[in-house]
């Protein structure tokens, strides 16, 4: 599974095209399942899209120790994680970064 940032030709574009939600005109999508489509004709119609699973992702933080990626870990990381994890991968899609760290922050803490 692939993981991608895509930025809208209109830098203040907030909306979806093509079921992958853009905010201020950036987003993160998957390549696969419900996304493979609208991250086909954002590359058809100029939108800039980049690898996030490169050299770059891995300069985020990786984990927090434990596994889990770090609070401020790029949102594809905690995508990762809670697709490994069971969650439908349109489901972490669809929530933001910090609701994913959330929904994960206590299997931490009972170690």
């Amino acid at each position: 599974m692939a993981f991608y940032k895509i930025t809208a030709p209109d830098r203040k574009y907030t909306g979806e095209v093509g079921g992958i939600g853009f905010y201020k005109g950036v987003a993160e999508c998957v390549d696969g399942g419900t996304h493979s489509a609208g991250l086909n004709y954002c590359r058809r119609k100029g939108y800039t899209v980049e690898a996030l699973d490169g050299p770059a992702a891995d300069q985020e933080p990786q984990d927090s120790g434990d596994g889990r990626p770090a609070k401020s870990a790029a949102k594809t990381a905690w995508v990762k994680y809670a697709v490994a994890r069971g969650v439908p991968a349109e489901e972490a899609e669809k929530s933001t970064r910090d609701q994913l760290a959330e929904r994960f922050a206590s299997e931490g803490d009972d170690q």
